[in-house]
């Protein structure tokens, strides 16, 4: 998933000890973890608010894998990584990197570049699906949204495919953005 590929981007050095990232109910927290660094999940993210709290438990604290299932994963048909792309919900994908980069930048200052660039990444990624989908207008105001982002994911050393990508979306030309995306504007 694509969860797990930023969580092992972002964490590499934990992998070796952890795996690889799980979702929830692959890990069992110490109540006193989640109570000393006030780590919850936020009830106002609509979709990776698992994925917002492991990035802060992860960086507060050592992780263990325990190599037995403890839990069954069960996905409902409405689920929102099964159901008809919807932006506003796909948008909290971006968000969550704000929301634990103070963690991030308190209890694993070593980690902070390979982080930003990874919410660089899912910015970029975001804007382009919206793109994608057909929603032209739409884009060009996440572009503005995450213009800073975009910026700094340009000079990164991402595939060259994305990065020249992500400045066709800066230039917000049209016509350019058209060709790239494949769809009828």
């Amino acid at each position: 998933s694509s969860a797990q590929t930023v969580v092992c981007w972002i964490f590499s050095p934990l992998l070796t000890n952890i795996g690889s990232y799980g979702g929830v109910g692959a890990y069992i927290i110490r109540r006193e973890i989640l109570e000393k660094y006030h780590i919850r999940f936020d009830e106002n993210i609509r979709m990776g608010e698992d994925l917002c709290l492991y990035i802060k438990l992860f960086t507060v604290t050592d992780v263990k894998s325990v190599p037995l299932v403890v839990a069954h994963y069960c996905q409902r048909s409405n689920s929102a990584t099964l159901s008809k792309f919807d932006a506003s919900k796909w948008q909290n994908m971006v968000e969550i990197f704000s929301l634990a980069e103070p963690y991030v930048a308190k209890y694993r200052p070593e980690w902070i570049d390979k982080y930003q660039q990874t919410g660089d990444y899912y910015a970029y990624r975001f804007v382009w699906s919206v793109i994608k989908h057909g929603m032209y207008h739409q884009g060009l105001s996440y572009i503005d949204t995450y213009e800073g982002y975009l910026k700094r994911f340009c000079n990164t050393g991402h595939k060259i495919n994305d990065r020249f990508k992500c400045r066709c979306l800066l230039t917000k030309n049209k016509l350019l953005i058209k060709m790239l995306s494949g769809f009828q504007i």
